[in-house]
Order: structure tokens, then sequence, then C-alpha cells
């Protein structure tokens, strides 16, 4: 992955990752790294995959995540009561992967 100004490129072909993926799957997280704007890494199996997310993470947090939807782009659900290092009373919020 490169960064370059507030843009955002995967070198990466992440099509291995969602062939194992099904709806409804969980799936555990962790934040890697914050490029701030709600923008983020997110290391899932072994993939880091480039997140925005509406909830403030910060490095090293950790989660289980719902896989909801798959196409057009990875859609995940954050499952509150398995946040790590950060409030637990946010509840839920919805992340999608770029």
């Amino acid at each position: 992955m490169l960064r370059s100004d507030e843009k955002l490129y995967v070198i990466e072909d992440l099509q291995n990752l969602l062939d194992t993926l099904t709806s409804g799957m969980i799936l555990k997280g962790r934040i890697i790294e914050d490029f701030g704007n709600n923008k983020y890494i997110l290391r899932i199996r072994g993939y880091n995959i480039v997140m925005e997310s509406e909830r403030t993470f910060q490095i090293n947090d950790e989660a289980e995540l719902e896989v909801v939807d798959l196409s057009p782009k990875l859609k995940l659900s954050l499952k509150h009561n398995q946040i790590r290092y950060f409030d637990r009373e946010k509840g839920i919020a919805d992340i999608t992967v770029y």
C-alpha cells in the first residue's frame, strides 16, 4: 500500500480473501495504521486492507466483525460487545473496506 497525499492505494488483490468470506461470518480484526479522516488499515485473516468507519479507532484496537455484504464493497459490522481498547457504550458501527 502506498499513501500519496490524501489518496490511499492498495497494491494487493483481495479476491482471495473475498472468496473465503460469506455473509454472516464472524472475523477478528486489528487496526494497524491510522491515516486520519476515519481511514485505517485493518488486518483480517493475514490481509491488510484500507477501511473507513464512522467510528474512531486507535492503532492496536481489536474487534470481532460480522460480514454484512461482499459486493460491491466488503461491508463489516462491528460487534459492540466484542470491542477491545475503546469505549464499548457506542454500539455498532459499519465499516466499509476499500
